[in-house]
């Protein structure tokens, strides 16, 4: 993974192979980023959606194998913005 920062703006490339939530908590956890939003280019070999049941109180997980290539994805840092 490689990733750049200007102002509360993160560009990030993640390489096949690696984890995606793994190497965004990374990127979270050195640039101390507490909340924000996610944009992304994407193609990815394998993914898992997660649903939850509100009525059950129970996760479901749904899993795909389709797509190969890359990933490049986008990180907004919103914090210290007053909503």
């Amino acid at each position: 993974m490689k990733y750049i920062r200007k102002g509360n703006t993160i560009v990030a490339r993640i390489d096949r192979g690696e984890e995606i939530v793994e190497e965004v908590k990374k990127i979270a956890k050195a640039e101390d980023i507490q909340f924000g939003y996610m944009n992304a280019i994407a193609a990815i070999d394998d993914f898992c959606v997660c649903v939850y049941s509100v009525e059950e109180k129970k996760f479901y997980d749904h899993n795909y194998e389709v797509f190969h290539l890359r990933w490049c994805g986008l990180v907004v840092q919103t914090k210290g913005l007053e909503l």
